[in-house]
């Protein structure tokens, strides 16, 4: 899936994971639905080219956030339907080939010895993709539209089209060549790009008149190589040596994860995804006396990412279109992680002390070679945006009996691109010096991230039935380096609680203080209460600390900080008619890096910076258990396992609105009761959309009611403090000041702070009974009972600050004050496990309990099968239900008030063929929070289905000849092929008309079968 955050009606957006999507520019119906959204609504506004359907949401004025995800919509769908076709997404074949071998041996005997091991892959699968194309009348200019309505595809409750995309409706038709005030005709470019592209063959999706759907089964190649080569020798019984080195090549052609597959059939791929990589180590193992072992190893670790867009051109522009295109040139992402790493452990046995002390030293550098800068791409891209370059009905003889809601935004979006009129023109640019390179050139940064650390420690056989392990840690954790000293960071704390500022100036420095006191201890003790080595009692308790993963400072940080990248966008081409037969203007800044580190006092844009004073996270880790033999080769365990992790790495957005402490809460209510407020009437005073009769309080009613419906107070509050006029903030024009709201107007789209303020709490039982493999069996039983409780659920790595409703949104703090509101049941909390796993040899065959005297055919056939079986089971995870509203945060929204709820709420079922997981009884119980209030459901108070899979494998091995075995076998994944239900996606949102229905069942995990062969010599 994809976030996004829209600021405008017609405004496009790059999104996370190295893959563009512009919700406006790829579904011809977006604009017009998202103009009817006039406050705190949630919608289901279409599917892109792709065949996602986008959720969005409007938080306030004109800002917009929502996730789109990988669907096959369709109006419903029925329980086979959801069984078979696993709710709509898209059906998968797959095959796999591995072929590889080992080999090892002595070089000189007793001496030196070798051993290699390749491996490759071969994976071939496709997925069904559906992709916006137009009907052959919207080809040569000409668009349809129903009288009696709006155009809807097939399958909607009011369609247009039938399921071949024949009229069922009366309609009318507009030329948009001759309507063309200059009378230009297509344009060529983009005639050629549409003459690719094949004609529908879905009419279920698009408009169903002019946009349907293009479906087929997109392709997608995994080669992958991994060799493995090491050579061992022993100089003499004191001195040793080995040398290993790893080779690998994992690429994937049209890159499925990454949106790589192609736009249509014999088109080249959008994204290959290569990966290269290599490490070796080098060990030199010596040991003097009889009790002193000290072993040194050095190595090095190489990684790539390469994200490759075969079609990258940065002279060519990429068009940003409303139907699928083929024209993408953007330059992709490379990333290299290379760390040398230099460990020394000493071992020293005396009496009873097993003493050992070592180093390990790791010195990594991250590389990043980046087409993705500056919110866009270093190749320029184009997009036809009507806010820009406008289409006035009267001039362009738009019929005025076209719908106007729905249908007419649609078509002036269609005629901007059939024409070629131009809207906005970006580019981003990196800096080179004092000024900035060409258009073109990749962002590449450098980064260091050096770690000491030394250990020390003593294991005492203090009694034969007692052990005890004492031992000493210390770690350093140093802030990443810049060998250009590029790195910079505000010239003051950002952070919550600190002075707010206008005047933030980016300026060199580290971006946290380096930590050196990191000392880790750690205590362990083993007692057999019997001396009769059939039970044991252990207990152990440690500190860890956790390091930092580079890629979140190298994508989040550094190609944020204001100079080293920026972008250029050119709207007065657009605006003036400019069209692509005119040729494209070409973008540089023409300003210098140094003009961006201090950026003006009120800006739209957003920024991410690390909070200084990040310290790093800690766990203290404790564990008690109790073993013992039960029978034959079996044993028994009981555990207590316990974690305690501060200082955790997270996120927020520290311009949070202010409606608390500055009275904008009261003014609120007051206003929504239908009263007259002082206050927001000298907020609004100054807006150009309060008409001279109304007072500021009239015209929130009549330009907010839906926000006032919803509870929306937070929501009102960001759109206030982010309408800007002649440079400053309403805020500030009507004398309350520049921080009334926001603390950092520089970015009123919002401030990042990653920090180390989250914390999670971990306890857990565990049992297991397990009998070692003998006698042609064994297995394995295991239950969990555990409860993970946590402030945030992962790092922010991939995901900063997440808004609207998405689950990943309940991580984000509700309160940037009070962060213990966040603390519940962690999304990955699963408070039952059940596992069970087992190898049975079955007994058939020469030697065995059955069938033991046959002949030698016979004995190749009924021996030497096995069969081996895993089980896992588990519960649901939790999830949380918002209240479709931002009644606390305009971040995130607030969690739903739920009367007389439980957490046992949901389970998989039917009404009217369509699968829902919460019923209408309990659905009714959810409401939206009043005005200030946080929802007593809070986050993640309910939970999922549970899920289970079982996995079975047959083998075959036969002895051919000495030792030389053949084995044929079978592993089959999921063999009932159990469907595994996720989340409910944004039917969680009780203002959705979807809130409640079972929308993700996990499309991946289907039953799967694998053959193989092995030669054993």
């Amino acid at each position: 899936s994809w976030n996004f955050t829209l600021d405008g009606i017609d405004t496009n957006e790059t999104s996370a994971g190295g893959s563009n999507f512009s919700p406006l520019r790829t579904n011809p119906d977006a604009l017009a639905e998202f103009k009817v959204l006039t406050g705190n609504q949630t919608a289901e506004f279409g599917r892109n080219s792709g065949g996602q359907v986008a959720m969005v949401t409007r938080s306030g004025g004109n800002k917009f956030t929502g996730t789109a995800y990988y669907f096959d919509r369709r109006p419903e769908y029925n329980a086979n339907e959801w069984e078979n076709n696993i709710a709509g997404l898209p059906k998968r074949e797959f095959t796999q080939y591995m072929p590889g071998f080992s080999v090892g041996g002595p070089i000189v005997r007793n001496k030196t010895f070798f051993f290699v091991n390749n491996q490759w892959l071969r994976a071939n699968q496709t997925s069904r993709r559906t992709r916006t194309v137009y009907t052959q009348s919207a080809r040569d200019g000409i668009w349809r539209y129903s009288l009696t309505g709006r155009n809807q595809p097939a399958g909607s409750s009011a369609p247009s089209i039938d399921a071949n995309g024949n009229p069922v409706v009366p309609i009318g038709t507009y030329n948009i060549v001759s309507n063309d005030p200059q009378r230009f005709g297509l344009d060529p470019t983009i005639r050629g790009l549409i003459a690719e592209t094949p004609l529908p063959n879905d009419f279920t999706v698009g408009d169903g008149l002019n946009t349907a759907g293009f479906t087929w089964s997109a392709p997608e190649e995994e080669r992958q190589m991994d060799f493995v080569g090491k050579v061992d020798h022993t100089f003499n019984t004191n001195n040793s040596a080995f040398v290993r080195f790893s080779k690998g090549n994992q690429d994937t052609n049209c890159d499925q994860v990454n949106g790589g597959e192609p736009v249509f059939p014999g088109t080249p791929c959008q994204v290959n995804t290569k990966r290269s990589p290599y490490n070796w180590a080098a060990s030199y193992r010596w040991s003097p006396t009889g009790s002193v072992v000290n072993e040194l190893v050095v190595g090095q670790n190489h990684f790539t990412f390469d994200f490759l867009n075969p079609s990258a051109d940065p002279s060519r522009p990429t068009f940003s279109t409303p139907v699928a295109a083929l024209a993408d040139f953007a330059v992709g992402n490379l990333r290299t992680v290379d760390t040398i790493q230099i460990v020394d452990n000493l071992s020293w046995n005396r009496r009873a002390h097993s003493f050992r002390f070592g180093t390990n030293m790791r010195f990594q550098k991250h590389t990043d070679v980046r087409g993705s800068v500056g919110g866009v791409n270093v190749a320029p891209i184009v997009n036809f945006s009507t806010g820009v370059n406008t289409v006035d009905p009267a001039t362009f003889g738009i019929p005025s009996n076209i719908n106007t809601q729905f249908d007419r935004p649609a078509l002036q979006t269609h005629i901007n691109f059939l024409l070629g009129r131009v809207g906005s023109i970006s580019q981003g640019f990196v800096q080179q010096g004092s000024s900035y390179a060409p258009g073109g050139t990749p962002f590449n940064f450098e980064a260091s991230y050096p770690e000491i650390d030394f250990y020390a420690q003593d294991t005492w056989k203090a009694r034969s039935n007692l052990t005890v392990d004492l031992g000493l840690r210390y770690e350093a954790k140093l802030s990443p380096r810049n060998p250009d000293d590029l790195i910079r960071r505000p010239n003051q704390r950002v952070a919550v609680g600190e002075a707010p500022s206008s005047t933030l100036r980016w300026e060199q420095g580290k971006l946290w203080d380096d930590d050196w006191n990191n000392f880790a201890p750690s205590v362990g003790v083993a007692w057999d209460p019997n001396d009769d080595g059939q039970s044991v009692l252990r207990g152990n308790y440690r500190v860890a600390y956790d390091r930092l993963n580079t890629f979140v400072v190298s994508s989040s940080i550094f190609q944020s900080i204001p100079g080293i990248t920026t972008s250029v966008v050119n709207t007065s081409f657009g605006q003036a008619g400019g069209r692509l037969r005119d040729g494209i203007p070409s973008l540089q800044p023409t300003v210098s890096p140094e003009d961006f580190l201090q950026p003006p006092p009120v800006g739209s844009g957003s920024i991410r910076v690390m909070d200084p004073n990040l310290q790093t996270p800690i766990t203290h880790a404790w564990a008690i258990s109790y073993q013992r033999a039960l029978f034959k080769n079996s044993l028994f365990e009981i555990a207590y396992v316990g974690r305690r992790a501060d200082h955790l790495f997270g996120a927020y957005d520290v311009n949070q609105a202010e409606i608390f402490d500055n009275g904008f809460l009261e003014a609120f209510k007051t206003v929504q009761a239908g009263g007259e407020s002082a206050l927001l009437n000298q907020l609004v005073a100054p807006d150009t959309r309060r008409l001279a009769t109304e007072t500021g309080s009239q015209m929130i009613r009549r330009l907010f009611s839906s926000t006032l419906d919803l509870n929306g107070v937070a929501s009102l509050a960001d759109g206030i403090a982010s309408r800007v006029q002649g440079g400053r903030t309403l805020p500030e024009l009507s004398g309350l000041g520049a921080h009334f709201f926001f603390p950092y107007p520089q970015f009123l789209d919002g401030v990042s702070v990653i920090d180390s303020e989250d914390y999670s709490r971990y306890h857990a039982l565990e049992m297991k009974l397990e009998r070692r493999f003998a006698d042609g069996y064994s297995y394995l039983f295991g239950y969990t009972l555990s409860r993970s409780k946590d402030t945030r659920s992962f790092d922010p790595t991939f995901t900063v600050v997440s808004g609207g409703a998405n689950q990943s949104a309940s991580s984000t703090p509700f309160d940037i004050h009070n962060r213990d509101l966040n603390y519940a049941l962690s999304d990955f909390d699963r408070t039952h496990v059940v596992s069970a796993q087992g190898v049975w040899e079955l007994p058939f065959g020469q030697g065995r309990r059955f069938a033991f005297n046959v002949s030698r055919p016979v004995d190749v056939l009924i021996s030497g099968w096995t069969l081996a079986g895993q089980m896992v089971g588990q519960s649901g995870r939790p999830f949380t239900v918002y209240g479709g509203s931002n009644t606390l945060s305009n971040i995130v929204q607030t969690p739903a008030n739920c009367d007389g709820c439980s957490s046992s709420f949901g389970n998989v079922h039917e009404e009217n063929g369509i699968v829902w997981y919460l019923t209408p009884e309990e659905r009714a119980r959810f409401s939206t929070p009043a005005a200030g209030e946080l929802g007593n459901t809070g986050r993640n108070a309910f939970r999922l289905a549970g899920s289970y899979f079982i996995n079975l494998s047959l083998a075959k091995r036969t002895r051919i000849v000495g030792q030389q075995i053949l084995e044929f076998r079978a592993d089959a994944t999921n063999v009932t092929n159990h469907p595994n239900w996720g989340g409910l996606l944004n039917s969680s949102v009780v203002t959705s008309s979807l809130f409640g229905r079972n929308r993700t069942p996990i499309g991946n995990n289907s039953r799967k079968v694998m053959l193989g062969v092995k030669y054993y010599f």
